[in-house]
């Protein structure tokens, strides 16, 4: 059979052109949720808004830990970083009462292409299109921890503010 991947559901029309194309080392009669990694479980929540600290995936474990008396594991947030300093790059203005905080970090060298399989099967089963690795991981994140974020090119940047 060919199908692309919006006629399997897997991607929107509008980001697909033509049929899906499966490496040529592909075993022959293999169940295509094997091949694309879809025999995963995938638990729903409905979320009422008044408990947007459990939007994701860390808040439902820490709801489910107090819950039931459980240890929660945590999240390491620590990451190798140099000693430069953002303020030598560029310069955050907060415009806005609303917005109480707002971070930047810069990332370098960076190429910007596919995430890894893994990542877009988890995005995807979180009912996130992938669309490259820069926004994936960002979007990853948020789901993971409820951290939205956004990602800049430094270069496109106007005022580097």
């Amino acid at each position: 059979m060919l199908c692309s991947e919006a006629e399997l559901g897997l991607a929107d029309e509008d980001s697909v052109h033509g049929i899906m194309i499966l490496d040529e080392n592909t075993p022959i009669g293999v169940d295509i949720k094997e091949i694309l990694g879809l025999n995963g479980g995938v638990i729903d929540f409905e979320i009422t808004s008044n408990r947007a600290d459990c939007f994701s995936v860390y808040g439902i474990a820490r709801e489910t830990a107090a819950s039931f008396g459980c240890e929660l594991k945590k999240v390491d947030l620590n990451f190798n970083e140099n000693n430069e300093n953002i303020n030598d790059y560029l310069k955050v203005e907060v415009k806005t009462p609303l917005c109480r905080r707002y971070m930047a970090k810069m990332i370098k060298n960076i190429k910007v292409g596919p995430s890894p399989e893994w990542m877009q099967a988890k995005l995807q089963e979180a009912g996130v299109r992938p669309i490259n690795n820069v926004v994936d991981i960002t979007n990853y994140v948020m789901l993971e921890l409820g951290q939205p974020m956004h990602a800049f090119d430094f270069e496109n940047i106007e005022d580097k503010k």
